[in-house]
């Protein structure tokens, strides 16, 4: 059985706009290049970095402009493209609050937490790796993930886990998370205990580490830890990199050996999940370890399979016959489970 990955079934779930303090690529534009590459969907997630130490006020998103901006768009290009609106939050620990107060006001559809600032410094910038080697610089910024975790998780999934391999002194050339793994493993452990994601980003390509950040071997650990939620990125902030190195996706996801829940809107209700682990537990039982891969488009869960060796599947004690129309007759048939 061959499960096929193409552009034509994926979300683009990680995009920067003129509204993040480090773009300028208009929103149409970028919209215009999903539909170019055949993007299933998008989700515009601009940063909200509060309290960021070399440029106060460059991250400090215009929300009600940026929200307005998204929510027009959608409406413009309901026909050709679903659009979502999201943001990257900034995280730092005693922003916790103020970012609780932020989301309850606006009507995300995603939220990325992301770590740029570490105890006051940016990796992006060499005064965080000055007086000290690169690997304490490095594990300095891993800790500071597992801080931000602790006092903070109203959001999806955690982006860009080894951010800070981008700007090194030697970038990846040295780096083996194997070196840090008693830590990355806490946090790991952590996202997995409060149902959080991690995303594929594969902006790391676009910096040149050959690999997406998080590098390969931690997504794979993640899922050996029990975590399910995975959402794809490119981290754009140009038209151009919207959907980067998608064609990649088969072989970075092959070693998984599992499924695959992608999520690009959004949380999926709890009980509405819990459903949903059950049904591909029971599935990689008879896929014997090929991806699955759930798109969670506009409402409704596409099941993405290729020459499925069944026609019904039990969930949670219930038969879903899939049928021709996989993707109705499953999200039919969990909407009469949990009432959606």
């Amino acid at each position: 059985m061959e499960t096929r990955f193409s552009h034509h079934g994926l979300w683009d779930t990680h995009m920067h706009s003129q509204f993040s303090g480090d773009s300028e690529a208009p929103q149409e534009e970028m919209i215009s290049s999903a539909i170019e590459k055949g993007l299933a969907g998008i989700c515009f997630t601009d940063h909200l970095d509060i309290d960021y130490p070399e440029e106060p006020n460059i991250f400090l998103l215009d929300l009600p402009n940026y929200i307005s901006s998204v929510l027009a768009y959608q409406e413009k290009y309901a026909a050709k493209l679903p659009i979502r609106l999201g943001i990257e939050l900034g995280l730092q620990p005693h922003l916790a609050a103020l970012h609780t107060d932020i989301l309850s006001q606006y009507p995300f559809d995603f939220v990325i937490g992301s770590s740029h600032v570490v105890h006051g410094l940016d990796p992006y910038y060499a005064a965080f790796y000055e007086k000290r080697t690169e690997k304490a610089a490095y594990r300095e910024y891993f800790e500071s993930i597992l801080e931000n975790i602790e006092s903070y998780h109203d959001f999806d999934v955690y982006g860009h886990l080894d951010y800070v391999v981008r700007y090194g002194p030697t970038s990846n050339e040295n780096y083996d998370w194997i070196e840090y793994q008693d830590v990355i493993d806490e946090i790991l452990r952590k996202l997995v205990s409060l149902g959080k994601g991690i995303e594929l980003n594969t902006g790391g390509f676009k910096y040149g580490l050959g690999h997406p950040n998080p590098t390969e071997e931690i997504i794979r650990r993640y899922r050996e830890l029990g975590g399910e939620i995975i959402t794809i990125g490119a981290d754009a902030h140009k038209p151009e990199h919207v959907g980067l190195r998608f064609d990649l996706l088969p072989q970075l996801l092959e070693p998984l050996h599992g499924f695959l829940l992608v999520v690009p809107l959004g949380l999926l209700r709890l009980e509405l999940l819990a459903h949903v682990r059950q049904f591909l537990l029971d599935l990689g039982q008879v896929l014997l370890g090929e991806v699955v891969a759930l798109l969670f488009q506009g409402g409704f869960l596409d099941l993405v399979l290729d020459d499925l060796p069944l026609d019904d599947v039990q969930l949670g004690g219930h038969g879903v016959h899939l049928g021709a129309d996989h993707g109705a007759g499953l999200i039919h048939q969990i909407d009469s489970l949990v009432g959606e």
